[in-house]
C-alpha cells in the first residue's frame, strides 16, 4: 500500500502538538538557532550514548561557541537530510501509514522547558493518532545494533526527546539498513525515563551552559579534539593549579610508572615467544593456543620500503 507523503497543516501542529513551532529563512539560521536549546541528538550525548567522536565537553564548546561545529558531523547531517524524502516514502510504503514532512529549518521548542527543541524528521498518523518519526540512514556494518528489536539506545533516547518536547505519545525509528533493508518500530512514550531522567539531565547541561561552566572533563577522543582546539598554542604565561592537582600529579606519576614497567615486561614475554617459535610461522600452546609470527612487507612510497613480522594470539576453538 503506497500512502501519499504530504506536507503537514500548520493548524494540525497548533492542535495536536503542545509545543512552539520556530521556523527559520536558512540553515545556517537554523544552525545558529539550535545553539539556543538542547536537541534531541544532542540529549544522547548527554547519556554518553552520542554519535561516535561526540563527547559532553565538545557539546558544551560547541554550544557556546568556542571551538567549530565538526565538519563531519555537518557533512553527514547535509547527507541525513538529502536523504529524508526517500526515507519518508519507504516508511509509507512499509507500514501503509502517511508520513508528514514539516519543512526545513525548523525547531520544536517545548513551552514547558524551553531549553529542550527538536527538529523533527516527520510526523506520521497510524491507528494512534500523531506520532513523531525519526529518520536514520544505516551502514550495513551497524545492522547488528538493531537486532533487538527497538533500535540503539542512542536513538531511542532521541525519540523520548522528541515525545518529551512535542507532548505526543508515541514515534517511530524508521531505519535504512544497508541502502535495501527497511526496520520501522514504534515506540511509546516513556514518562519515567522523561520526568526523572532525561529533562534533569537536560536541564543540568542547559544551567553549565548558562554559567558558562565547563562539564566534567573525560577520557573520550572527543574531549581531547575539542581541548586541542580550544587552546591550539600556548602564550609563555603560568598558571596556578589548585591542590586537586597534587593528586592528580601523583596520580599520573604512578600510572606512568606502571606503564613502563608493563611495557618492558610485555617486551621480555614477547621476545621469549619469538625465539621459541624461530623460523616457524606459529607456535601452538598445550591448551589449542596459536601464536603466529608472520612476515609483512610494506610498499616503499613516500618512506623505505618496510618488512617486519607481528606476533598474534588466537583462542583455541
Amino acid at each position: 500500500m503506497n500512502a501519499p507523503v504530504l506536507n503537514v497543516d500548520r493548524s494540525l501542529i497548533a492542535q495536536i502538538v503542545t509545543a512552539d513551532l520556530e521556523e527559520f529563512q536558512s540553515e545556517s539560521d537554523w544552525i545558529e538557532g539550535r545553539k539556543m536549546g538542547l536537541g534531541a541528538s544532542e540529549s544522547a550525548i548527554l547519556f554518553g550514548q552520542g554519535y561516535a567522536g561526540s563527547s559532553s565537553f565538545k557539546l558544551y564548546s560547541e554550544k557556546l561557541g568556542l571551538i567549530p561545529k565538526d565538519e563531519f558531523e555537518a557533512k553527514f547531517l547535509r547527507i541525513g537530510k538529502l536523504m529524508e524524502p526517500v526515507l519518508r516514502r519507504l516508511f509509507t510504503e512499509e507500514t501503509g501509514f502517511p508520513c508528514y514532512e514539516i519543512g526545513d529549518n525548523h525547531t520544536f521548542r517545548s513551552k514547558q522547558l524551553p531549553f529542550m527543541t527538536a527538529s523533527l524528521d516527520g510526523l506520521v498518523v497510524d491507528d494512534g493518532g500523531l506520532g513523531v518519526i525519526e529518520l536514520k540512514n544505516i551502514h550495513y556494518f551497524n545492522r547488528d545494533e538493531w537486532n533487538d528489536g527497538s533500535g540503539p539506545l542512542k536513538y531511542q533516547i532521541q525519540l523520548q526527546h522528541q515525545l518529551a518536547v512535542t507532548g505526543l505519545k508515541f514515534g517511530y525509528l524508521f531505519g535504512l539498513i544497508g541502502g535495501q533493508e527497511p526496520y520501522a518500530h514504534r515506540i511509546n512514550r516513556n514518562d519515567e525515563f522523561i520526568n526523572k531522567a532525561l529533562v534533569p539531565m537536560c536541564a543540568k547541561f542547559f544551567k553549565l551552559m548558562q554559567s558558562q561552566t565547563p562539564p566534567e572533563i573525560d577520557g573520550s577522543e572527543a574531549t581531547a579534539r575539542a581541548l586541542k582546539l580550544l587552546h591550539p598554542d600556548d602564550d609563555g604565561t603560568e598558571v596556578l593549579l589548585g591542590d586537586r592537582f597534587l593528586d592528580l600529579d601523583q596520580r599520573l606519576q604512578e600510572i606512568k610508572d606502571s606503564e613502563g614497567a608493563l611495557k618492558s615486561e610485555r617486551t621480555i614475554i614477547e621476545n621469549e615467544f619469538k625465539a621459541a617459535i624461530g623460523s616457524s610461522t606459529f607456535g601452538v600452546l598445550p591448551g589449542g593456543v596459536k601464536y603466529s609470527l608472520k612476515t609483512t612487507s610494506k610498499d616503499g612510497y613516500y618512506v623505505e620500503p618496510q618488512k617486519y613480522r607481528s606476533l598474534r594470539r588466537k583462542a583455541a576453538k
